[in-house]
């Protein structure tokens, strides 16, 4: 076996690819509940260049994915982008896939002039935070998230 490693850039196409992955990532993270992207939505995202998204691949077969999307900052006066997902399969985790698949993203920033490359984790995934630090990326301690969504939404659009 050969071992070659390669990353490419998701298409339209690769709709229910993206799918396969966001319900993987789901079960990991014990949120499977929440994955409601249907195959066709993410196509369209990436279609419409809304979202990014890249496959690691060894050998032929999908290893590996991480979807972003651009965001910008008032703070740095630049554009980045934001990493929604990021999962890598289980057999090949600890073989280089999720470093090609970051690097592959920082290459993407770097090429696009952008000034920050920025990630949620679950506090409870010690071996992402372990990753996230080994790649040299700083915790925003300071910093909580906050989501409005669905229903939420269109009350507050009211107000």
């Amino acid at each position: 076996m050969e071992n070659k490693m390669t990353v490419r850039a998701a298409t339209a196409s690769d709709g229910p690819l993206m799918r396969d992955y966001m319900l993987k990532l789901g079960r990991y993270q014990k949120m499977e509940e929440h994955i409601t992207a249907e195959p066709d939505q993410l196509a369209g995202l990436v279609a419409s260049g809304q979202a990014r998204a890249f496959f690691a691949v060894r050998d032929g077969q999908t290893v590996g994915f991480l979807f972003c999307y651009t965001v910008c900052s008032a703070f740095i006066g630049a554009s980045g982008y934001y990493i929604d997902a990021l999962y890598i399969d289980e057999g090949h985790r600890g073989e280089g896939i999720g470093r090609a698949l970051m690097s592959r993203i920082a290459q993407e920033c770097v090429a696009a002039g952008y000034g920050r490359l920025e990630w949620g984790c679950l506090d409870w995934n010690e071996p992402a935070l372990a990753f996230y630090r080994k790649l040299g990326a700083d915790l925003v301690q300071e910093m909580r998230i906050y989501r409005i969504h669905d229903e939420k939404i269109r009350k507050l659009a009211l107000t």
